[in-house]
């Protein structure tokens, strides 16, 4: 049995998207909406579970774009933006990672708390070091 940390993956990539000057703001939860006075953030997070297939690991990354709303509308070209810099800070492998390079990428969500959020999914391959 591999044993695959799910906090190496997030971390991995959530230092990737700092570094692409997606958001300054990158959590691997969403933080709280009454202590949020953000601009922008990321959740960066695997969903689901890592299924073991004894060679390999597979799994899905999430990453959560978040941008605060305009006049209760929402901020479409900050997301657009955002989109924009994650799609080109995400490498196709990464360590033990290889990352599919076509993302799913789901509409944009109000999330009832003064933000709309677009959701952007990677299949991810994680090679087994053992």
């Amino acid at each position: 049995m591999n044993i695959f940390d799910q906090t190496e993956i997030e971390t991995s990539v959530a230092q990737l998207l700092r570094d692409g000057n997606v958001s300054k703001n990158v959590y691997h939860n969403r933080p709280r909406s009454s202590t949020t006075d953000l601009t922008d953030f990321v959740v960066c997070k695997v969903t689901g579970s890592i299924d073991d297939r004894y060679a390999f690991g597979k799994c899905t990354l999430s990453i959560h774009l978040f941008a605060r709303n305009i006049q209760n509308m929402k901020n479409g070209k900050k997301l657009s933006v955002m989109q924009g810099r994650t799609l080109a800070s995400v490498p196709r492998s990464l360590n033990d990672l290889i990352i599919d390079g076509t993302p799913r990428i789901l509409g944009d969500t109000d999330d009832g708390n003064g933000y709309h959020a677009r959701i952007i999914n990677y299949k991810v391959t994680i090679k087994a070091t053992q």
